[in-house]
Parts: structure tokens; sequence; C-alpha cells
């Protein structure tokens, strides 16, 4: 997934530079920008670090982050806007979503989410759940920057530019674009979870099917997770092995002639097999607008799979 978001830019950029941040880099960064949060960096687990990290690194020399679970299905591009990121609607929490984030160099929005986060783990700050998304929000309201009164997403405001995150069911209720993308592909853009014979598998999945969109124009450029990763279809349980190690594998990859394909297993001589099963329901815009996938036989076995891999 991180190759192809990569191959969605180059596309753009002939030059693209591409930084995959390792805690070396984290450390580098916030040695130039704020050492005192390095102690705190070396406690913090995963998560929190990434939180740190990605504000560092963008604050030093900008650019565009993206975890490596976001699916893209068009590059979104910021143009002038000196700071993107995107705020969720239509659920509980509608703050920030921070798994992707464009930024200039020295922003003043992501410089101060980097001292609220210093100074919440310093006990000056309450501490909430979610750590960078709260820091960032707060930063952006304390730079001045306004929602409306309705505190719902904003499009453009001195520089800084929202784009949305909702559920694609919400989304098709309040946005007609957005419904008319969905009608012309058969309501196709989702991703499911796979099924499993006799429910013997059991997978994470009550936040697969949200989508990030310009609410300017409709576009939807991003699925926020992809099927296979923590929040989207993980396997919990498998009385299979061989299922659950394929499902544990990274996910395989939407194909270039529009279709969707995910692993399938199935009972063949009470033998449970792995199958690359395709659906029709993959919105044509993974074709019509980027060539970024890899060849469809490339979500198979690796010893060439089933007839339908090629089919």
């Amino acid at each position: 997934n991180a190759k192809a978001t990569v191959n969605a830019y180059s596309t753009i950029w002939s030059d693209l530079e591409v930084v995959f941040l390792t805690d070396q880099d984290c450390l580098d960064a916030l040695n130039e920008v704020e050492p005192d949060l390095i102690p705190f960096f070396h406690k913090e687990i995963g998560m929190f670090k990434a939180d740190i990290c990605r504000a560092a690194y963008l604050y030093l020399y900008g650019g565009y982050y993206f975890d490596v679970d976001v699916l893209v299905v068009r590059p979104f591009l910021a143009g002038d806007a000196k700071f993107v990121t995107v705020k969720g609607i239509g659920y509980h929490s509608n703050g920030f979503f921070q798994a992707f984030l464009a930024s200039e160099k020295q922003n003043s929005i992501v410089g101060r989410s980097i001292q609220i986060m210093l100074q919440t783990l310093q006990g000056k700050r309450s501490r909430g759940r979610l750590f960078g998304p709260t820091a960032l929000l707060q930063a952006w309201k304390e730079e001045g920057i306004s929602l409306d009164e309705n505190n719902e997403t904003i499009y453009d405001n001195d520089g800084a530019y929202l784009l949305m995150e909702g559920n694609v069911n919400t989304l098709k209720r309040e946005y007609s674009k957005i419904s008319t993308v969905l009608r012309r592909n058969k309501h196709a853009l989702s991703q499911k979870t796979p099924i499993v014979p006799d429910n013997d598998c059991e997978f994470s999945g009550g936040l697969c099917n949200f989508v990030v969109i310009d609410g300017a124009d409709e576009t939807l450029y991003f699925y926020s997770r992809i099927l296979g990763t923590e929040l989207c279809g993980k396997i919990l349980h498998c009385k299979y092995q061989a299922a659950k190690a394929h499902f544990n594998a990274p996910p395989c990859e939407p194909s270039l002639d529009g279709k969707g394909c995910y692993w399938w297993p199935k009972l063949d001589d009470d033998t449970l097999k792995l199958d690359c099963e395709y659906s029709s329901d993959w919105p044509k815009q993974a074709k019509d607008t980027h060539n970024l996938f890899e060849d469809y036989n490339t979500c198979c076995h690796k010893d060439g799979g089933s007839s339908r891999c090629t089919g």
C-alpha cells in the first residue's frame, strides 16, 4: 500500500523524495526542533511516538505525511495551502484525523501543536485519549483559525485547508456528488471483510468504510484505512493456521482492471486453501484516474494461484 501511494504521487512529481520515518529520523528532527521532547519520545508507545515524530519532521522540512494504511484513490494536491489536514464529520469525535497532513516547513499550526504536546507531557495540560489529534486541533484554535458556528468543516481559511473524513453511508446521504459516484459504481465504494466457512475466523471491521473527501467539490481522495489493517479486517481469531498466516500478511491490492481483490479461504477435501477472489465493486476511479496498482496477478499466490487470478 505504501508503494501504491508513492506510485500515485510519482505520476505527478518526477522528483518525489520519499522518507519512511525511523526512530532515528524522529530523534534527529526532535533534536533540531524541540529537544525537550526526546525523553518523552523514548517513553511513549508507537502511536504516540508517531504523533510527536510527524509534527517535528513536518515542521523541520515540510511535505506530505501519510500513515501507511491510508489508501490513495486519487492524489490530493495542497496547491497554495500552507497547512492541510482532515476533520472527521458525522461521528462522535468530529476531531482531526491526522493520518494525512501536508504542511510548509515551520508552519505555525504544526509548531504550536509541538509545544502543546510538550506541555501536555510535562503535566501542564490535561491529556485526552487522542494525544496528537487533540494537540493539533487545539493548535488550530489557538492560532485563531476558526471553524464555523456549527463547528463543521471549513474549506479555506488563511492558508489552512481542511478535508473531511466520514463514513461512506453518511457522505452519500449528505453530499449529492458522492451519491452520484456511489450510484455510478453500484454503491461499491466499500471494503468487505472476507466471509469464512462456518465463521471459523473473526475479523475487525468497524472502521473500514471511512473515506476522505474535499467538501468543496466532493472529490474522493482516500480511504482512511486499507482492508487488512488494525481497524479494518485484521484477523482477530482463526482456527486455521494457514488462513491466519495469509490474513496477517500485507493485504492484496486493487487491480488495473478496476476490480478489488482479497484473500478468500475455502475448504477443499477438508483442507483450507486460500484463493484470490475478485469483485467488480472496486470503484472505476482506481483505473480511470491513476495507474498506481500493479498487475492483478500480484495479489494471487506466489505459485501462480488459480485460473481466476488471470481471467
